[in-house]
Parts: C-alpha cells; structure tokens; sequence
C-alpha cells in the first residue's frame, strides 16, 4: 500500500474508502487534471473558477501521496 504498514491504524475506515477510489481515479486517468476533473465533476460546475487540480494535489498530501507515484 502507499499509506505505509501501519494505516489503518492512522485513518478511518471512512477515509480509506474514500482514499481508495480517490486513488483508483487517479490510476486510471491520463493526467492530474483529469482526475480532478473526474473527482469534482459537479463542483467544477458550480464554481468555474476553482483550481480542482490544486484541490486534489492537497488531498492526496493529506496521505503523504503524489498523483505520480500513483500514476506510475
């Protein structure tokens, strides 16, 4: 895992679960952007202006994680 042997120990069940598709969104997209894209759809609406790309790259920090390491 990314999170370290110990992350269940650091995190909630609930943040996992959100971890986990977070993380698969990003494996399975061509960009940072196009994760962001995919993860704020209906935000991103609502607020045309808004930086999503920053948005999850502060997310993933949260875990320690960078969009690259998941990605590759």
């Amino acid at each position: 895992t990314h999170l370290g042997a110990d992350y269940a120990e650091q995190y909630d069940a609930f943040d996992l679960v959100q971890l986990a598709h977070v993380i698969r969104v990003c494996r399975t997209s061509d960009s940072m952007a196009d994760a962001a894209r995919k993860l704020y759809a209906v935000s991103m609406r609502a607020k045309k202006s808004a930086n999503h790309t920053d948005r999850l790259s502060k997310y993933l920090a949260k875990f320690n994680l960078k969009f690259r390491a998941l990605h590759s």
